[in-house]
């Protein structure tokens, strides 16, 4: 499975991120490439996470 990669416009400068599955309890987090951060949001699904994604207003 190819990784997808999404590009985050913020106010405060754009970040690139994907989203990787959590082998301990196989929910889903973004990962945060431009900061080296994987954040502390959890998913059930990649899709869950994607709309996450889509309805914040950075």
């Amino acid at each position: 499975m190819k990784n997808k990669y999404y590009l985050v416009k913020r106010n405060k400068g754009n970040v690139l991120v994907t989203i990787l599955k959590n082998k301990s309890d196989n929910t889903y987090s973004f990962v945060n490439l431009t900061k080296g951060h994987i954040c502390t949001y959890r998913f059930k699904t990649e899709e869950e996470a994607i709309q996450d994604l889509q309805s914040r207003s950075w």
